[in-house]
């Protein structure tokens, strides 16, 4: 629960730098989303149950600073998320992977 709890507040800062600073170095209209380039980088590297739980904290967070329908990056989230664990889990041989 304390992993969870340190990525959603991870994520929080990584929303608030993306929508405060990155937004004025935006390539022709385009700033990355760190949440999601994060979320994708988690579940490589801790695919557990804490990860889906971040994922779907960072995407409320991103919800709650976005224009779009409330729920969108909740859903993304959480489905990228359980991709790159269904991914790890059926096609990568590594024992810490179980």
């Amino acid at each position: 629960m304390k992993k969870a709890l340190v990525i959603i507040v991870s994520f929080y800062l990584l929303i608030l730098f993306q929508n405060s600073f990155l937004i004025h170095f935006g390539i022709n209209r385009f700033i990355p989303n760190l949440v999601f380039i994060a979320v994708a980088v988690l579940s490589f590297l801790f695919p557990n149950s804490f990860v889906v739980i971040g994922a779907i904290g960072g995407g409320f967070l991103l919800d709650v600073f976005s224009s779009k329908p409330f729920g969108f990056y909740t859903v993304i989230m959480f489905c990228l998320s359980i991709l790159t664990m269904f991914i790890l889990k059926k096609y990568v041989r590594n024992p810490s992977f179980k």
